[in-house]
């Protein structure tokens, strides 16, 4: 509700920004023109953003924990998920238990857990994983009733309570023909 306002991130590409708890403060995927993707924080009232990843990170949407202190993000060297303090501080921690192509899709409720998938593994699995000890909780098995075709899943979006969720798919269909007698 409300009027809607410009909010600028001057010398940032931003791909995606996603609010921070408090609502004062946005997480910014984006890079500067000529470099690898990263991180930023931009405090909605205005300046400039502030870097809090090294260049090579790619963030997911709604990763910022419950408490607004930290922030999960895939170190695209390593592919490693990685837990960031958005203030920049520290050093990350990666996030055991975690697999290749594995991305975070959002924090949930529990400042313990994540929510986490492989989009491209059809049917696709959603797990909840703790951050901090690796286990790993089946959540939700995601493939349409036909998936011919299916070429993997996105746009998944979970709510923090994960009682509800939706999610994107897609297929690749053609057609064979075989034709006989060109000359």
């Amino acid at each position: 509700a409300g009027e809607p306002r410009r909010i600028r991130a001057e010398g940032i590409n931003v791909h995606w920004a996603c609010w921070f708890p408090d609502q004062k403060h946005l997480l910014l995927a984006g890079n500067v023109p000529g470099h690898a993707d990263q991180g930023f924080v931009l405090d909605a009232a205005g300046g400039r953003p502030r870097p809090v990843t090294p260049e090579g990170i790619r963030l997911g949407w709604d990763t910022v924990s419950p408490d607004g202190l930290r922030f999960v993000g895939l170190n695209t060297d390593s592919q490693k998920l990685m837990v960031y303090a958005t203030d920049g501080g520290g050093e990350p921690k990666a996030v055991p238990n975690t697999v290749p192509g594995e991305i975070a899709i959002r924090w949930s409720s529990d400042p313990q857990w994540i929510y986490v998938a492989v989009p491209s593994q059809i049917p696709t699995k959603v797990y909840r994983l703790n951050i901090n000890t690796g286990e790993k909780v089946l959540f939700r098995t995601l493939s349409p009733a036909d998936p011919t075709g299916l070429d993997s899943t996105f746009g998944l979006r979970i709510t923090a309570d994960g009682k509800a969720y939706a999610y994107s798919y897609e297929r690749l269909l053609s057609d064979l023909y075989v034709v006989e007698g060109l000359k």
